[in-house]
């Protein structure tokens, strides 16, 4: 059922069952309660996606995210959802399965939908991410990387490297492996690299490349990356730095199977302090991100921006903290 089809069986203009379902123009008492009757009569809604492109605002925010199957995407969409519900505004989530192109996509498919602004939790801020988030005209929040001039809400993830690192080498540790992503990403494999390179060269420790070894994120990536570490170094690590808590586990299972005291002969920190650090044996330190406060701000941001027009540059970083456990 259309307009045309209640403006036939009321005997009007489709123009003016319009100005009826919109309450907007004259329209006499006679034809407005004839055209409200046959859409009582006929079960008639308005097409409200319609309506809502034809005034240029949707009241949806979509919510672009690397991957579902993850303890901070998690925490970070249920901020974002919170906010932007007790707002009036509906959620789309999309995931692009760690896809960086996948992100350009979503972005311009949530322009042809008119979408009122978008939470986007990036792995890699490009040229092309930059163009494309200045032409739109509604406000994009970046999550989890920063780029000048875009509008960024993330952790600083180059300091927490350093620190992680220093403090392994302040407590007497001078072998620390890294335990890193294979991901073409600017925060996890691009800052947190340059942070653990940072602290060893304040100590004067050489960066060695066969201590770093690259995964995917998952357990068995981090038992396997911890495996290559050890059997290629011939002064084997005395701490590793992982970029998350499941490397973290990974490498913790490889080194108890081959008898490795953690933390006496090797020490372990993750990052994000998922559920999962508080459960293994020996329970794992990790570096707390407040995944929670990350969305919450994020979700301010863009509303702010769809109140404003456009969201502003800049970058917000989230505080962290070092949960040390029985691994350091």
């Amino acid at each position: 059922m259309q307009i045309k089809d209640i403006a036939r069986l009321a005997e009007v203009a489709p123009s003016t069952v319009s100005r009826v379902l919109n309450d907007s123009g004259y329209v006499s008492a006679e034809i407005r309660s004839r055209v409200e009757k046959v859409i009582a009569d006929t079960g008639y809604e308005p097409n409200s996606i319609a309506k809502s492109l034809k005034a240029k605002k949707t009241n949806t925010i979509g919510v672009i995210i690397p991957r579902i199957a993850s303890f901070s995407m998690a925490s970070v969409i249920e901020a974002v959802t919170r906010e932007c519900e007790a707002a009036g505004y509906e959620v789309f989530l999309a995931n692009t399965t760690l896809r960086a192109e996948k992100e350009i996509s979503f972005l311009k498919a949530f322009a042809r939908r008119q979408i009122d602004g978008v939470v986007m939790m990036s792995v890699k801020i490009t040229p092309e991410h930059v163009k494309l988030i200045e032409s739109l005209d509604f406000p994009v929040v970046v999550v989890g990387q920063q780029y000048p001039g875009i509008c960024c809400v993330t952790h600083d993830d180059r300091d927490v490297a350093e620190m992680v690192t220093s403090q392994f080498l302040a407590e007497g540790r001078r072998r620390v492996a890294m335990l890193n992503v294979s991901l073409d990403d600017n925060a996890v494999r691009g800052e947190r690299t340059q942070g653990y390179r940072d602290a060893l060269e304040k100590e004067g420790i050489p960066f060695l490349p066969e201590r770093v070894a690259y995964g995917d994120f998952t357990i068995s990536s981090g038992r396997q990356c911890m495996q290559q570490i050890w059997e290629r170094c011939p002064e084997k690590p005395d701490a590793v730095f992982c970029v998350s808590d499941r490397m973290a586990v990974g490498a913790l299972q490889y080194l108890k199977s081959i008898h490795i005291d953690v933390p006496e002969q090797c020490a372990i920190v993750g990052i994000g302090n998922d559920e999962i650090s508080r459960f293994t044996y020996p329970s794992l330190s990790s570096v707390e991100y407040y995944f929670h406060e990350m969305g919450t701000k994020a979700a301010k941001l863009v509303l702010e921006g769809i109140e404003n027009g456009k969201s502003s540059g800049g970058v917000t970083y989230i505080g962290y903290s070092l949960v040390r456990r029985d691994t350091f």
